[in-house]
């Protein structure tokens, strides 16, 4: 009998030093900031205009990329004005002009119309710096009643 206690006991001791030991695996490693650009706690601005027409401030807006280029994202009043905005080649936000290429170049859905540009339009980037993108637009839209929009991107933070 006191052999299979000092066993049991044993054994236990044994499972106990053996779990509470393990050590416990690392988290996954945050992926690398794409060059140019990391996560950022920075809050930027997107404000277009419709035809000319009044100022819009998005309620959020950032910038991404991918293996499918670099582009922004701009929300009003969820998604019932949303900017879909892309370019080539991952993690272009050198400053200068970039091309938004038809037909997924640029995308602005407001309400029940979806605007799209039917020829390659210019996006500038002016200012890229602590991982944020400054930057403007003009582009012929087509898709509703809407000729034109015209939009101003200031300090748009990197969403991974």
């Amino acid at each position: 009998m006191k052999k299979s206690i000092l066993k049991s006991f044993v054994f236990l001791t044994f499972i106990s030093i053996s779990i509470f030991s393990c050590k416990k695996d690392d988290p996954e490693p945050t992926p690398a900031a794409p060059t140019g650009g990391g996560t950022t706690a920075a809050t930027g601005s997107f404000v277009w205009q419709e035809d000319g027409g009044a100022s819009i401030t998005a309620d959020s807006a950032y910038w991404v990329t991918g293996s499918w280029g670099t582009g922004i994202r701009a929300y009003k009043s969820g998604m019932a004005n949303y900017f879909e905005i892309n370019w080539d080649t991952i993690n272009n936000t050198s400053v200068g002009f970039k091309v938004m290429v038809p037909p997924y170049g640029f995308t602005f859905i407001k309400g029940s119309d979806t605007y799209t540009c039917a020829t390659n339009q210019n996006l500038t980037i002016t200012g890229n710096s602590s991982s944020t993108l400054s930057g403007n637009f003009t582009v012929p839209v087509s898709g509703g009643t809407l000729a034109s929009i015209s939009a101003t991107f200031t300090n748009l933070p990197y969403r991974p």
